[in-house]
């Protein structure tokens, strides 16, 4: 309950900060309230990781541990701009061309590291410019330099200022020494270098260079009101139904949407988006899951139980509640996908999106052309497979295996007696999974029984868990070949 409290406040301050025209304010005041938004971001970030209280799913650590470097790079400027002004201090960011669009990186630890440097460039500064230099390395990956104009090391021991509480002079000012030591941790576990140095002509460069292997180009396209934000997707043509009841929320959703240029209806409660939903077609419905007259999960699983093509609508819900048993509960009412109040970024928010539309895209085949479709959409696993990357491919396939196979022996279980609330879960859990590599005769079997499964009616059940078991088989064959040949 209280982190449920957290979550709501968290998104009340990046919803409020958010729905400002920071246009029409002077310029001053618009430099230190990009900086609030920024650091309040990031904060949240934080935040949300320590109070989190379910495990992550293996396809939410994979998200989590990508950060789209543009748009982190615009982050660091938002925030760190009025934070030099502050003290009379110029930041100048510069990104050199042919960087990677994306990092395989935590984007919370990243950001940690590069505000631990810049926040001490600020802190022992007194003027000049502070200027951090984003290139490609000379070996590949990315390196990120930062000069300054302050004291320099001076006398400190290089090899000693990444230790525990290190405050030899003339770094001792007012803190606790843990900066650098965070930092130093960080970079290592990347894989990466750090580096500090004085400068020729006077003051310091801090350095920190990131290895190739750890950067990617990102599998969805830019939209072109977002040509500079990496892992922003463009949306265009989506059809989207948001139902939120809070004004603030909707507001953010929506315009997150509407930058990536999806097509959005707005619900103020459940009643009135299961109307719309009746009123015309939807690609996609983002639910709260908290609403008055009628809440989150009684309108998924209205839908769900609708025993029509419509029934296989995707389903995205958002919730301020992160324990485990929340998140089954939403799951099992029939929802593709879960996004954790605050939405924090626009990119993340779009590719939870495009994820679950894919996914929902052979769902939308009618039954019998199972025979015409592809195994494996081999696109689709291929761009999975360039995402995850080669070293973490052979895990992610061990994983498949065995959540396809714990998925069929649960289902030959549930089948004779007929177990509608085991259906119903294993269903969804391979929906989910089909969806991922791209199996999508299997994830259509799956979303037809898991449709069946949330209804009354209990006769096809059987019939359609059959259906899975027969698709189950070639998938698992597909994948281990592909394990074989890693």
């Amino acid at each position: 309950m209280l982190a449920h409290d957290i979550r709501s406040a968290l998104n009340s301050v990046l919803g409020g900060m958010a729905v400002i025209d920071r246009k029409r304010l002077d310029p001053d005041l618009q430099l230190q309230v990009e900086r609030v938004a920024a650091a309040a971001e990031t904060l949240a970030s934080l935040v949300l990781g320590a109070i989190e209280e379910a495990p992550a799913t293996p396809a939410e650590r994979t998200a989590r541990n990508v950060v789209g470097l543009r748009s982190l790079l615009a982050a660091i400027d938002r925030r760190w701009l009025g934070e030099a002004a502050e003290k009379g201090l110029a930041f100048v960011l510069e990104a050199s061309p042919g960087l990677p669009d994306r990092l395989r990186v935590d984007p919370v630890d990243l950001d940690r590291i590069l505000a631990n440097l810049i926040g001490n460039a600020v802190k022992f500064s007194h003027s000049g410019v502070i200027r951090l230099q984003v290139t490609p390395g000379p070996e590949g990956g990315v390196v990120f330099v930062l000069q300054d104009e302050g004291p320099g090391l001076g006398e400190c021991n290089v090899k000693e200022v990444f230790d525990y509480g290190f405050r030899g002079p003339p770094l001792a000012a007012p803190g606790q020494g843990l900066g650098l030591h965070i930092a130093k941790l960080l970079v290592d576990a990347m894989g990466g270098r750090l580096w500090l140095r004085d400068r020729a002509e006077g003051g310091l460069e801090a350095g920190l260079a990131l290895p190739e292997h750890l950067c990617e180009n990102d599998p969805y396209p830019a939209g072109p009101e977002k040509a500079g934000a990496a892992g922003v997707p463009d949306l265009a043509g989506l059809r989207v139904l948001l139902a939120e009841d809070n004004p603030t929320n909707q507001i953010v959703a929506s315009q997150m949407l509407a930058a990536m240029n999806a097509h959005v209806t707005e619900a103020g409660d459940g009643m009135e988006a299961l109307a719309l939903f009746e009123e015309g077609d939807v690609d996609l419905l983002v639910v709260d899951i908290e609403m008055p007259r009628m809440s989150g999960l009684e309108v998924i699983r209205a839908i769900r139980s609708r025993g029509d093509r419509r029934a296989r609508t995707p389903i995205v819900a958002l919730t301020a509640y992160a324990m485990k048993e929340h998140r089954l509960r939403i799951a099992e009412a029939g929802a593709d996908g879960l996004i954790s109040k605050p939405i924090v970024s626009t990119a993340a928010f779009g590719a939870t999106i495009v994820q679950h539309v894919r996914r929902g895209e052979s769902g939308d085949r009618p039954a019998g052309a199972a025979a015409d479709e592809p195994l494996v959409d081999l696109g689709a696993y291929e761009s999975l497979a360039e995402t995850i990357g080669a070293d973490m491919l052979p895990e992610l396939l061990d994983r498949i295996v065995a959540d396809l196979e714990a998925a069929r022996a649960e289902l030959a279980i549930a089948r004779d007696p007929v177990d509608a609330a085991r259906i119903r879960a294993n269903s969804h859990i391979l929906i989910s999974v089909a969806g991922a590599f791209g199996a999508a005769r299997l994830q259509r079997a799956a979303g037809e029984l898991n449709a069946v499964a949330h209804t009354s009616d209990a006769g096809p059940l059987a019939a359609g868990v059959e259906l899975c078991l027969a698709e189950i088989g070639p998938a698992v064959e597909f994948v281990r070949g592909k394990r074989a040949s890693c």
